[in-house]
Parts: C-alpha cells; sequence; structure tokens
C-alpha cells in the first residue's frame, strides 16, 4: 500500500488508495467505526469495526494500482476507517487507521444563549459536545442559589438540545451553568459556562 486518503462530500466519505505492486491479492475489506459515540472506555469513545465493503484486488500486478471505496449516507459525525487487504492464501494485513468528519459535527465545547429570551414558559438550551462527555446543567437564582438541575448525564458527541418549561418558577432573572467533561480524559479538565435567561409572565 503506498497511500490510503479520504475526502467528504454531503454524507458520504470517498477513500482512496494505491498499492505499488501486487502478488496474489485477493482484495480490500473496508472498516468503518464510529468515534465519539458513547461505549466502554475499552473502546475509547468509539464503537467496534465493522465491514462496510470489499473491493477486489487485482491478483498479481507490477505496476501501481489505484482503488476505490464509496461510504454513502452516513449521519453527521466522526469515523475512522482502514483497509484489510487479505491474500489468497487468507494472510492479511491491515493499513493504519484515518479518521473523518461528516456534516457538522463540534470541534470544542460551546453553550448557545437559550431561545427565545425572554421566555415564558418555555425555552431552549443547545450545547456542543466535541467528545462523549459527562454534562449537567444547573439553573441558579439572582442570588446564585442553584435551584434546578436540568441536566446530569453522559452524553455522545455532537449538538444537543433541552427544552426547559420554567413555568412553575417565577418571573426573574436566572442563570444557567453547563459542565462538561470528556469521558476519556484522564485529567480533571472540565469545560464551564454560564449564561443568563430571563422568565418573564
Amino acid at each position: 500500500m503506498l497511500s490510503l486518503s479520504a475526502a467528504t462530500s454531503d454524507k458520504s466519505v470517498l477513500l482512496t488508495w494505491t498499492t505499488a505492486t501486487e502478488a496474489e491479492n485477493f482484495g480490500f475489506e473496508i472498516e468503518r467505526r464510529i468515534i465519539g459515540q458513547l461505549a466502554s472506555k475499552e473502546s475509547a469513545g468509539a464503537s467496534a469495526w465493522e465491514k462496510v465493503g470489499f473491493v477486489n484486488g487485482s491478483g498479481t500486478s507490477s505496476k501501481p494500482v489505484e482503488y476505490t471505496f464509496e461510504d454513502t449516507n452516513l449521519p453527521d459525525g466522526r469515523y475512522a476507517y482502514r483497509i484489510k487487504q487479505i491474500d489468497r492464501d487468507g494472510t492479511y494485513r491491515y493499513t493504519e487507521a484515518i479518521e473523518v468528519s461528516v456534516g457538522d459535527v463540534p470541534t470544542v465545547f460551546s453553550l448557545d444563549q437559550n431561545y427565545p429570551n425572554p421566555f415564558n414558559p418555555m425555552t431552549t438550551i443547545q450545547f456542543g459536545l466535541p467528545k462523549p462527555s459527562s454534562v449537567k446543567i444547573v439553573l441558579y437564582d439572582l442570588l446564585g442559589k442553584a435551584v434546578m438541575t436540568i441536566v446530569e448525564k453522559d452524553l455522545p458527541l455532537g449538538f444537543h438540545r433541552v427544552e426547559f418549561d420554567g413555568s412553575r418558577f417565577a418571573s426573574s432573572v436566572y442563570f444557567y451553568r453547563l459542565t462538561a467533561k470528556g469521558l476519556d480524559d484522564i485529567a480533571d479538565d472540565r469545560f464551564v459556562q454560564t449564561r443568563k435567561m430571563i422568565l418573564l409572565r
């Protein structure tokens, strides 16, 4: 294998790889894994590898050969690909994995301003996670007292929305604070951001 590259377009990934020469090459299995979903710590926030396609090899060739494979209709997210080259006698070897992003995927932690704001009584809070994270959103009153935990759970990579119902609270200014920590982070580094919301009756 001389090279493996990936290009994204809309909801698809186009893989391209080249061999310098081939000897008894049966073909190539294309394997994919999803990065950033909730998973066990052993898999470092990624799904197991799964076969998504096969491309026939050229048998024996003394000239460079280029191959392509397109993976289509993918949901937004981050993916890793690798190629399993298989000889006719059953022996095989893997390429190094290559990672790509498809669609609208957050690259940093973020907490958006709730909308609408002011609101009565419903509003939406949106936030972005660049990796699977333990997330907590707490609502505070003007005196800094915690009055409600809006979210407290482990969530996958991506953009998330939560609806907040303020019907049981009085008209006032409130603050909501997001605390997020990547599930695969060893250090105790946390993302913390606070925004103001206004409830008007």
